[in-house]
């Protein structure tokens, strides 16, 4: 099994159409992926609505699970619980928060607000998290992800360190923008050991946290109607 819930279309910075991204995937023989377009404030209920149509259409043409997504990007972290609650009653299924990686800076206290807000699935990227946000995490169900992309994943050996300490969910994710930053079942794996995960600790974030997340959202059946 091959899980992947961070990607992006041509919807916002990826190179790919939803079509084109979900037949790429189902080459690299995934599973299941999730479609997560970077959005703000004022564009995730339109952005939404795209990927909720096109994600049923995904799915039915190339045989795969295709989950429609979020992942709030550059969001003042005041607003982010509230703009998670409402993205999730318009129905996205997965809700990543950008995290404040070392890389692509967000504002300070990010990461902060999106462990504390349990509508929020993954915080991608979370850079030199605390442990005591990662305490938060799972507290509250917040996966912390280990990132394939490149800088994004300078930092994955400490999220995996104080992840495990903390008893955090720790996630494997490719973070796509184009057909080569596919996962393939190996490139996976790879990132998880590569970053200080045993065998046991590398399937629990490769299959049995994916699962679960997945598990949850397909319970939301996707809305092919407008918002």
């Amino acid at each position: 099994m091959l899980y992947d819930l961070h990607t992006h279309t041509n919807l916002s910075d990826g190179k790919l159409s939803v079509d084109e991204l979900a037949k790429q995937a189902k080459a690299n023989m995934y599973t299941a992926m999730a479609i997560t377009d970077h959005v703000d404030e004022y564009n995730y209920q339109e952005i939404l609505l795209y990927l909720l149509n096109q994600s049923l259409i995904a799915s039915r043409d190339h045989d795969l699970v295709v989950l429609a997504g979020v992942e709030l990007t550059g969001i003042h972290p005041s607003k982010i619980a509230k703009i998670a609650k409402d993205a999730r009653s318009h129905g996205a299924q997965i809700i990543i928060v950008h995290g404040e990686t070392l890389k692509e800076k967000v504002a300070v206290g990010t990461n902060k607000a999106a462990v504390e807000c349990n509508e929020i699935d993954i915080l991608a990227h979370p850079g030199l998290i605390s442990n005591d946000l990662a305490k938060t995490a799972k507290d509250n169900n917040v996966h912390l992800e280990l990132s394939s992309r490149q800088f994004h994943s300078i930092t994955n050996g400490h999220v995996a360190r104080v992840g495990l300490e903390e008893g955090s969910k720790i996630i494997v994710n490719s973070d796509t923008h184009e057909k080569e930053d596919l996962l393939t079942i190996e490139k996976a794996r790879s990132i998880a050991i590569g970053s200080g995960l045993n065998d046991k600790e590398a399937a629990k974030a490769l299959v049995s946290n994916p699962g679960l997340i997945i598990k949850k959202a397909l319970e939301q059946a996707p809305k092919s109607s407008n918002l």
